[in-house]
């Protein structure tokens, strides 16, 4: 399969993933496997972050040219198209490291769904569980860049006219990555339960458990570093 073949079909997982979402469970955790889902996991990964830098970029420039209309300067424009370009080259430098650190990660939160779902009588193999879980991931998470950084834009372009503004924006602009993270959350739960060929409640058990207590552990760390906070701040 040539390269226009791959993203095509890819593509079109991407878009059925999204809205026809338990015809792409039965199609996409067939053939799963930790392989096939790991180089797809790399691939979205690179666009997610490539799409992300070009946007990111884009919106710098843009709010530099309109802070430019408002007592703003060129010099800032300039600024801001070279440090776009940073974050692009930053980017690409950085990816490899990025890649493992996500792939470590998704590779211990599937160890926890496998694990449940084994105990609830799921039939996956780890690869098939780990390559099922891989494509409503990748699309949540483009879905979610694509999103999120396009209406950055808007944001960053409204900043020099209304701080104000652009801040009620910001906050606003984050429902959108926030509804797709829940819907991440009920497609991997049909996924799983397709993948183990066994009920919902027991995928969404396999799926909520490990979920609800990563959000704990996170939780918790945040509590630890804001009571921590003020006494470093002590000794600065």
């Amino acid at each position: 399969m040539g390269a226009v073949d791959y993203l095509t079909t890819k593509f079109n997982e991407f878009r059925e993933t999204l809205i026809k979402p338990k015809v792409a469970a039965h199609k996409l955790t067939h053939n799963a496997s930790l392989p096939i889902g790991a180089k797809s996991l790399a691939l979205f990964t690179f666009i997610a972050g490539f799409i992300a830098s070009v946007l990111f970029g884009v919106g710098k420039i843009l709010g530099s040219l309109v802070a430019l209309a408002f007592n703003g300067t060129a010099s800032g424009v300039i600024d801001a198209a070279l440090f776009s370009l940073l974050v692009f080259v930053g980017y690409i430098l950085a990816f490899v490291p990025l890649y493992v650190i996500v792939l470590l990660t998704f590779f211990v939160a599937t160890l926890f769904v496998w694990i449940l779902a084994k105990l609830l009588g799921g039939k996956a193999e780890f690869g098939k569980q780990f390559g099922s879980l891989i494509p409503p991931f990748n699309t949540i998470l483009l879905a979610i860049v694509c999103v999120t950084f396009a209406l950055g834009i808007i944001t960053a372009i409204v900043t020099p006219i209304s701080l104000d503004f652009a801040n009620i924006l910001a906050i606003l602009f984050g429902l959108p990555a926030f509804l797709l993270s829940l819907y991440l959350v009920a497609l991997w739960i049909m996924f799983t339960a397709e993948a183990n060929d066994f009920e919902m409640w027991k995928a969404a058990v396999a799926v909520l458990v490990p979920f609800l207590f990563g959000l704990l552990v996170l939780s918790v760390i945040g509590v630890i570093f804001a009571l921590m906070l003020p006494a470093a701040l002590l000794f600065l």
